[in-house]
């Protein structure tokens, strides 16, 4: 049984009844190379663009293709027909050209350019509207950027083809323009942030509600409508402005931008989709209910009359705001964009196809597919909405009989089932159609009748009624020929009395005039009955036999007298008798009227004969023959005397002179009847009147204006003759024969609307409107005639009356057709009426937008003046210029004749009229140059001397008055229009330097001497601006003049974003709420000189933009950037920001040590280009970046912005569709270890780190980046699709961008590379001297780096701690919240606030603690580096820690370059190892810096290959119950477990034995790194997978293909090739579906997708990139380990020999390990006993005591290109004897020299370096020595004063000694002792016999004894 839709959800539906397959087919975009990207639709156009360029015009009527246009600009994005004249369509192509075509159809020309914008070039035009009143276009484009480009046409006046109307950017937005609307003077802009309302006539704009928004938002403007239907029409409303806002919500606004309401259409959405009813299959409708829909409606288009349409790529809405509701929605797939008209979309589908679509009512639906007999889809309808089938008003348009006729063409075979529910339908509706029939019959015999929706028969009576069958309407003047021709249908109305109608009297609005205007208009007749109007102009249209020049109107309708002074009285207040001597002259006309239309009688009854002859009547040429027979009689009698100009008028007395006067256009010209004077009594008006026809002789007629062509035919709205009404009736048929046949078209089509005007008044209209629709629907011209004829009947019966009912009643009909149709007179009311329907805050620039085109202002600016202003002789002077009148500059402003009010205030001489509100300022440098020009035309005073004034404004010593009249006018010269006045507004305006160069570019400059120039520039401007004022012939720099303004702003921006970000971490540390982001941030801070760069870099960035920013705001201009700057502003820029220094070359030593060690920052390495590889300068560049924007706005930043005609995908989308893998759906690679992966990171922290911005605030907005979705550099947030599990609670992630290096300021941004480029060991070392010291043992003789002095690792060192920023947050101690309660006392325990220590390690890599392997690997080489130093002193115990530290160092990077070349890469490489040739030794020419693309992308392959899971393995490498594995994101930043949970060794056991994960094209990255990454350390986790797509698009790498072709590879271009390359379909489908293109593939996700090399882990693009970055690190390394001269041949064997099993065994507690670690050992007896591995020989490092060090060359060993020889070192025979050694100091054998250091607290004496000189045979000079420092006689004051400083060797003490004792002072001593101890026996014997004696009671005799 097929569901059924509840008759409340189905008043309409969408239904496909065309096909357009065949029309795509015909214009060959169904092919994979040409694809359709655009559409637009009009009435007439179906526009369709191209891939290639083209713009396809297909005409709707037919499917026809007429026109191509072609681009070579690209492709062709956007297209836009113009809604109100076919004649002009829009078009923007990709890079960013806007074109308005003017096809010149009516002249047949070919099409033409009228306007070309180059206004977006390089950016991505977004969205184009038209402004049909002045033909102006609106472009936005991705960097928010709107401009106006007007078209240039002759349609605005003679001379307008030929004239280029400059482009005009209305304004630029925060953010990419998402969509643009424009409405009555008004244009919304839709951001991705906000709405903005722009007033384009006052030039105000407004943000719509206050509440931002992120993401593609829609707006539109909507006309407001009829809420209640039932209510008399009231006055139009105001269009409202709809604006899409999250989550299902829509904002209705005013046009001021008040939100008004919130349209909440998320629990709306609920309900079920209706079906798509499409002739291709047969509906389907599911009434379960959906869950609530939370969209983002990216546009919103009206649909319809009170209609929203939006879509996304799955569905289609229409709302009706009005009321709340949603109408329907429907499931439609992979909708890309879609175009309306009226009721009609097309759909442009992702995969290119067309669908066109149509909203219908269900019955009318059905209608249409039985038409086209599409009978089961048509039966399968009427089953769904059958509750619309049975109500009344269905069943007029689908009775009972359609449908038995529509179920007896089903088959009973098939279609069992619906028959059966067809039959089930009818049965119900039976009986009341049978009941009803007979009453149905009898009352259509009788009366007129119809049925309502209730089902209730609505009879009007014929008896007595007036109404006729037709009304006329003329709602819409844009409607299709078929339905403009449809309003003048007739229906029967029943005829509504007059008293009970609904009049709007005086009262119901203002007396006064049109309010915005200080120019009053004549008063004004009362409102009339405006439905009283409407129901006479219904009874009017067929009444041509009776009353025919009578009007049946009441009086009290008609206007009221115009009562002015002088001004004659339109209507008479009493009735009016015919004139006596028109009535003579109308009886002596009688005889001959009366015999003429005798013989028109007897002409068309013998031709109405003749047609009812069968034979005749079915041949048409023998038709055609007898109605030209019978037309000449008609010609005789009824036709005009004059062809052309009507027969002269009469009775001229009775006439207005307004009336004598026409403003006319070709197409509406018609001859009109008298406006008889009428009663004011209705009982004497039919008397008066008579029911007789005043013939058309007599009629007043205006006289055309301007003058009418010969061959224009004025059209006969009434009879010249009375005609009887049955001749009338045989008249009108035969009339309308005559025109269906064509019959006068022997003449062409003209003919045929001559005949129409000539007798319109015997025309059948609703006849006559088919035939236009169908006979001549190619003929637009017999339209025209048609519509016109109509509307002069309308005007011609009621006049002013019903001029004034217009913006009522048809507000859409134009200004400029009734300005055509009605007298002067009359047109000015109207525009009262239809102004001041609008708000009071609206009328300005509704009567602006009515008024646009040129020649139409000029009209009205003339009839305004000719009405209503001061006369002529008081505007004017003697001389015909004008006098001051502030009404005439006021209509000017308001009407943009600003041409004309400059020169009006050139001759007025007032300079004060181009200041202030009420002023008319100069509104462009063009503006400007025209106000100069008339100056100078008008000017013919002297030239002005100028003098300085403390003010710094000029003056004149003496002036002449301008003019005779203006005597008045002060002589101050500020306030006078000279031209050295204007020049002077002009520097201040514009800045001298725009200033002279538009004077020098226009030729003016030649005009002034070079006293008036300097004058201006050093007496008038300010110092600072004439201080940069250039010579006529300089080049001028457009930015120069804000270089100060701007450095001084970029440092208060810059600066205050760090203070800013400085406070919140602050914040958010002692609060202890760090996100993942600041915890990020925070381990990958770099070095005070790196801070330093990135911050002049930034200083810099900031300072370019904001000069770019303010030549814009003040030239409307975007230069280049090299017409931005001169060479010495750069270099003030470069020195103000700090850029200067830190692109300084340093300089180089050249001594014995710095050949001997690489330098800590890596500088010098190449002495040529010593920035080469160092840190701190910019990565290099293999092929140019591709940025959104010349500066470096990054790939995706605006992101509909189109790459090869597509948008780039939303990262996370990327991440989701592609690489997310479950962290259960693993693979595991049994050829490798996990610690293949981490010693790939291990490696890139030696090589790459880059530094984001340290400011996390916007430097523009101040917005905190970690918590806004907007995007202002530094924030550049990965957003959430709507599709994400994550978009219900997180809109975006935070990114923060890379910060930038310092270049030079025109140059294009570049990333910083912190560290040294080289395989050097930094991570353990460091890349500065400030870190590098901080990480050494300084108090150690041994050159041994710092390790944790509080823990150990079972005896092994761990590294050093870093200090604890706060004393209640640890980032890397344990988690509180995932600790038991219990376990309290350790958590105490762990505590180590007392030492201000945290659980973070401190390494030469900030990144150190970011997880367990690197720890693990960080503890491990900390612990050899030590173990090296030792192993060195005790076989070199003469070398100073610098030494022992350097050479350990320098072993430390052969150690890493031999693991990592040797070990590591042939595992990652595999048969592409080939890609790095054999070492031939070092080359100065190769840069080895670091690639761009290989830290950004290349190297970050092995991400695909990290295990979810952390194992950790107890000593017999199994799993340890105390020691767990962990999940992934629980290993993060966990350094304490380290400490307390068994040390590294776990964690290395499980590097060692554990397989890494396999990638395969469904398995890329595990679900810990996209979806819980830093999950444990709080906050939302981020997507590693999504930071390293951000990151590529941040730094401008160019897609997938173009790597490809670097390396020489083949570059896909289609689904197959990319498909072949990956060897996986479904993988090269999902990307394809993202990208659109293989070329805009991200290069990570593009490379790692490539299948690998057998033997190795990388497909041929990372083989080739990895290999190419580590042959330049080899082959431009100066110090590689295998390079002459840095090691000896011995030392290099030794070298050869290294194992990292070895090193492992040496630093660890492991007594077993794999022979290769790299590889995955699968069984734990395989492992091998440590005393297996042979330890390094550090022998070859032993220096001799004795012996030179020599170099010989081996001039036959060619070894390099680059040396001819090879240079080696060795220890030869004594020539000088024993190296002289130092006691107590240091030596170190470097070359032929031995260096000498002495210890601390000892002084070198001698010189500190000595040669052996072999001609000698002796050292010199003489070998120095250690001469300890006495600190006691240098320094007194060593020692605190009552102490005494004794020197000690290599330092001193500080002592207190006593001096010996005399034998007095002992015995005196002795005698104090003893005395004191005697004091103390006494004290305690009376202590005992007092306190302690026990006291005894008293007796009586005692006491009296005592008495």
């Amino acid at each position: 049984m097929t569901p059924v839709v509840p008759l409340e959800s189905c008043s309409s539906l969408l239904a496909e009844f065309d096909c357009l397959d065949p029309l795509l087919s015909a214009l060959r975009l169904d092919s994979g190379r040409i694809k359709c990207t655009c559409l637009s639709v009009s009435r007439k156009w179906l526009a369709l663009g191209t891939s290639a360029g083209g713009l396809h015009l297909i005409q709707r009527d037919g499917w026809k293709q007429k026109l191509i246009l072609t681009h070579k600009e690209g492709s062709i994005t956007h297209a836009s027909c113009c809604p109100h004249d076919e004649d002009f369509i829009a078009v923007a192509t990709s890079q960013g050209l806007v074109v308005v075509w003017e096809l010149h159809l009516e002249r047949r020309g070919r099409p033409e350019r009228a306007s070309v914008s180059w206004e977006h070039r390089g950016q991505g035009i977004t969205s184009l509207c038209w402004d049909t009143t002045t033909l102006r276009v609106f472009a936005g484009d991705t960097g928010g950027k709107v401009s106006c480009v007007r078209a240039g046409s002759s349609k605005h006046g003679k001379g307008s083809a030929f004239v280029i109307f400059p482009v005009q950017t209305i304004t630029t937005v925060d953010s990419r323009v998402v969509q643009l609307g424009y409405t009555e003077g008004h244009l919304v802009v839709s951001s991705l942030t906000r709405c903005y309302l722009c007033d384009t006539e006052r030039e105000k704009f407004w943000r719509v509600g206050n509440k931002e928004r992120d993401g593609e938002f829609g707006a539109c403007f909507l006309s407001a409508g009829q809420r209640n239907p039932s209510v008399t029409l009231p006055p139009p409303s105001p269009p409202l402005l709809y604006c899409a806002r999250p989550g299902s919500r829509i904002w209705e606004a005013s046009l001021n931008g008040e939100v008004l309401s919130t349209h909440q259409f998320k629990q709306l959405l609920a309900c079920p989709p209706l079906p798509l009813v499409s002739y291709k299959r047969e509906p389907r409708f599911n009434p379960a209910q959906m869950s609530p829909q939370s969209l983002a409606f990216t546009k919103l288009l009206q649909f319809g009359d009170q209609n929203l349409l939006t879509w996304t790529d799955s569905a289609i809405y229409i709302f009706t705001p009005h009321s709340g509701q949603v109408l329907l929605w429907t499931e439609i797939k992979d909708v890309v964009e879609i175009s309306v008209f009226r009721n009609e979309l097309f759909c442009l589908h992702g995969d290119g196809h067309l669908s066109h679509l149509s909203l219908v009512s269900p019955e009318r639906c059905v209608e249409r597919l039985m038409k086209k007999e599409h009978w089961p889809v048509a039966a399968t309808v009427c089953c769904i909405f059958q509750s619309n089938i049975a109500t009344p008003r269905a069943r007029k348009s689908l009775p009972i009989d359609r449908l038995e006729q529509l179920k007896a063409q089903l088959s009973s075979n098939s279609h069992q089932q619906l028959i059966g529910q067809l039959e089930e339908i009818i049965s119900k509706l039976e009986p009341l159609d049978s009941a009803c029939s007979s009453r149905r019959s009898s009352i259509s015999s009788h009366e007129s009748f119809n049925v309502l929706d209730c089902g209730i028969y609505r009879v009007i009576s014929r008896r007595g009624s007036q109404s006729d069958d037709d009304t006329l309407s003329l709602a819409n003047q844009s409607m299709l020929e078929e339905e403009r021709l449809q309003e003048f249908s007739f229906t029967e109305e029943e005829q509504v009395d007059n008293d009970s109608q609904y009049v709007r009297g005086e009262s119901d609005r203002s007396d006064i005039g049109l309010q915005f205007l200080p120019l009053p208009f004549r008063s004004k007749p009362p409102r009339v009955a405006l439905q009283a109007v409407r129901d006479s102009v219904s009874s009017f249209m067929k009444k041509t036999t009776e009353k025919i020049n009578t009007l049946q109107m009441n009086t009290d309708l008609w206007p009221r007298p115009d009562l002015r002074e002088g001004v004659q009285s339109e209507t008479s207040a009493t009735s009016s008798p015919v004139p006596e001597e028109v009535e003579h002259e109308l009886n002596s006309e009688l005889s001959s009227i009366e015999s003429e239309l005798q013989e028109l009688k007897a002409a068309t009854k013998k031709a109405i004969s003749q047609i009812q002859d069968p034979m005749v009547l079915l041949d048409p040429s023998c038709l055609c023959a007898v109605l030209q027979e019978w037309a000449p009689v008609l010609e005789r009698v009824l036709g005009p005397e004059d062809q052309t100009i009507p027969i002269a008028m009469t009775n001229q007395e009775h006439k207005n002179s307004e009336e004598e006067e026409l403003v006319s256009s070709l197409s509406c010209c018609v001859v009109v009847q008298s406006e008889v004077p009428l009663s004011t009594d209705l009982e004497e008006s039919p008397k008066t009147l008579g029911s007789e026809s005043l013939p058309c002789s007599i009629a007043p007629v205006r006289a055309p204006f301007p003058p009418l062509p010969n061959h224009i035919e004025l059209i006969q709205l009434f009879s010249p003759k009375p005609l009887p009404p049955d001749l009338q009736n045989d008249l009108s048929q035969l009339v309308c024969l005559y025109i269906e046949m064509g019959c006068p078209g022997r003449g062409g089509i003209e003919s045929i609307c001559v005949f129409l005007r000539r007798y319109f008044f015997l025309l059948d209209q609703e006849r006559m409107r088919k035939m236009c629709v169908l006979r001549y629907r190619e003929n637009r011209d017999v339209l025209k005639a048609f519509i016109a004829g109509m509307l002069g009947r309308l005007y011609e019966k009621h006049g002013e009356v019903a001029v004034r009912s217009y913006p009522q009643f048809y507000p859409t009909i134009l200004p400029s057709d009734i300005m055509a149709m009605a007298l002067p007179s009359h047109f000015l009311p109207y525009l009262d009426n239809l102004v001041q329907s609008r708000a009071e805050q609206q009328r300005l620039a509704f009567l602006g937008s009515l008024l646009q085109p040129e020649k139409l202002r000029q009209d009205w600016l003339e009839l305004a003046l000719a009405h209503d202003a001061p006369q002529r002789e008081d505007t004017l002077t003697n001389d015909g210029q004008p006098r001051y009148w502030i009404g005439y500059l006021y209509l000017c402003r308001e009407l943009e004749r600003r041409e004309e009010a400059f020169d009006a205030i050139c001759r007025l001489d007032d300079m004060t009229l181009l200041e202030g509100d009420d002023g008319i300022v100069p509104q462009s440098l063009d503006e400007w140059i025209l106000l100069l020009q008339l100056s100078q035309q008008i000017s013919s005073s002297a030239e002005a001397t100028f003098i300085k004034k403390n003010n710094g404004s000029c003056s004149e010593d003496e002036t002449s008055d301008s003019s005779p009249d203006q005597s008045d006018v002060s002589h101050d010269w500020s306030i006078r229009i000279s031209p050295e006045n204007i020049v002077l507004r002009l520097g201040r305006v514009f800045g001298p330097d725009r200033a002279l160069l538009a004077l020098q570019e226009r030729g003016i400059q030649e005009t002034f001497s070079s006293v008036i120039l300097s004058a201006i520039v050093f007496f008038c401007l300010p110092p600072s601006a004439a201080s940069h004022f250039p010579p006529p012939n300089a080049t001028v720099y457009l930015g120069s003049g804000f270089l100060q303004e701007a450095l001084r702003r970029a440092r208060e921006l810059t600066d205050a974003a760090y203070a800013q970000t400085n406070e919140r971490m602050k914040a958010l540390v002692s609060e202890g709420s760090v996100r993942p982001n600041d915890l990020l941030a925070l381990f990958k801070q770099t070095g005070p000189k790196t801070r330093a760069h990135i911050r002049s870099a930034e200083f810099l960035d900031n300072t370019v933009e904001l000069i770019r920013e303010m030549v814009y705001t003040h030239s409307m201009d975007k230069p280049g950037l090299n017409e931005l700057l001169s060479a010495e502003d750069m270099e003030t820029i470069l020195q103000v920001t700090g850029c200067s220094a830190e692109m300084l070359k340093p300089v180089c030593k050249s001594d014995c040590l710095s050949r001997r060690y690489r330098t800590i920052t890596g500088h010098c390495n190449n002495r040529e280009n010593p920035h080469w590889g160092a840190a701190n300068t910019p990565y290099a560049r293999w092929l140019s970046a591709e940025y959104e924007d010349a500066r470096g706005a990054p790939r995706g930043w605006n992101p509909k912005n189109l790459y090869h005609n597509h948008s780039l995908p939303a990262v996370r989308g990327v991440s989701q569709q592609v690489l997310y893998t479950g962290n259960e759906q693993i693979t595991l690679d049994d050829s490798v270890s996990r610690l293949l992966v981490e010693w790939g990171q291990w490696i890139d922290h030696d090589l790459t780190l880059t530094p984001q911005s340290p400011s996390s605030t916007a430097f523009r907005t101040r917005e905190d980046c970690a918590r806004s979705c907007s995007r202002h550099t530094p924030c550049f947030p990965i957003q959430i699709p709507l599709s994400d599990p994550r978009s219900g609670y997180q809109s975006c992630m935070a990114f923060f961008r890379s910060a930038p290096s310092c270049v030079s300021p025109l140059g294009r941004r570049e990333q910083l590379n912190a560290i040294t480029a080289f395989v050097d060991a930094s991570m353990v070392y460091g890349s500065s001297e400030v870190l590098a010291s901080s990480l050494r043992n300084l108090s150690s003789p041994l050159g041994l780096l710092s390790v944790n002095q509080i823990h150990s690792d079972q005896g092994l060192e761990f590294m050093p701690f870093l200090p604890r920023t706060q004393p209640h947050l640890d980032p890397c101690g344990p988690r509180e919240r995932n600790r038991p309660a219990q376990k309290l006392e350790t958590l105490q325990e762990l505590n180590m606030t007392k030492e201000n220590r945290s659980f973070c390690f401190q390494a030469g890599d900030s990144r150190a603690n970011e997880h367990l392997g690197m720890i693990a690997l960080h503890t491990l080489f900390l612990r050899e580096h030590n173990r090296l130093a030792e192993e060195l002193h005790r076989i070199n115990p003469h070398w100073s820690p610098d030494t022992l530290y350097q050479e350990a160092r320098k072993l430390m990077g052969a150690v890493h370059q031999i693991l990592t070349w040797d070990h590591y890469l042939p595992h990652i490489l595999g048969e592409s190892a080939n890609l790095m040739p054999p070492y031939t030794g070092y080359d100065p020419s190769i840069d080895p810096s670091i690639s761009n693309i290989f830290s950004t992308a290349a190297f970050r392959f092995a991400h695909v290959t990290i295990h979810p899971v952390v194992d950790r393995l107890g000593p017999d490498y199994q799993l340890s119950p105390a020691h767990p594995p962990l999940p992934l994101h629980h290993s993060l930043f966990a350094s304490w477990r380290v400490v307390k949970e068994g040390g590294i060794d776990p964690v290395m056991r499980g590097l060692l034995v554990s397989p890494a994960k396999l990638q395969t094209a469904d398995q890329m990255m595990v679900e810990e790194l996209t979806e819980r990454l830093f999950q444990a350390q709080g906050g939302l986790p981020l997507d590693l997978a999504a930071l390293n797509l951000q990151r590529g698009r941040d730094h401008g790498l160019p897609g997938y293909s173009t790597w490809r072709e670097l390396c020489g590879l083949s570059a896909p271009v289609n689904q197959s090739d990319l498909a072949g390359i990956l060897g996986d379909v479904v993988l090269a489908r999902k990307l394809l579906d993202l990208y659109g293109t293989p070329q805009n593939i991200d290069v990570w996700v593009g490379a790692i997708s490539e299948p690998a090399s057998p033997g190795g882990r990388v497909g041929p693009l990372l083989a080739c990139l990895i290999a190419r970055q580590f042959r330049a690190l080899r082959d431009g390394d100066r110090f590689w380990w295998q390079s002459e001269g840095v090691f000896t041949s011995a030392q290099r064997d030794a070298l050869r020999s290294i194992s990292l099993s070895r090193i492992i065994c040496e630093n660890t507690h492991l007594q077993r390990v794999p022979l290769d670690p790299f590889t995955h050992t699968l069984h734990t007896e395989e492992l091998l006993p440590c005393s297996n591995f042979t330890p390094m020989n550090l022998t070859a490092w032993t220096e001799p005591d004795t012996g030179v060090l020599h170099k010989i060359k081996h001039g036959w060993r060619i070894f390099t290109i680059y040396r001819p020889c090879v240079v080696e070192w060795f220890f030869s025979d004594p020539v000088c004897g024993a190296v002289p050694r130092l006691t107590l100091g240091f030596s170190v054998l470097c070359e032929s020299a031995v260096l000498y250091q002495c210890p601390a607290g000892f002084l070198l004496q001698g010189a500190s370096v000595i040669t052996c000189h072999t001609e000698t045979g002796q050292w010199k000079p003489q070998p120095p020595t250690c001469r300890d420092i006495d600190e006691c006689s240098l320094n007194p004051e060593v020692c605190p004063a009552h102490l005494q400083c004794i020197n000690t060797p290599g330092g001193h003490t500080c002592t207190g000694e006593t001096p010996p004792l005399s034998t007095s002072s002992i015995v005196a001593s002795v005698m104090s002792v003893l005395g004191g101890v005697a004091l103390i026996m006494l004290l305690l014997i009376c202590y005992q016999r007092v306190f302690l004696h026990k006291a005894e009671p008293l007796k009586p005799e005692c006491c009296h004894r005592r008495d």
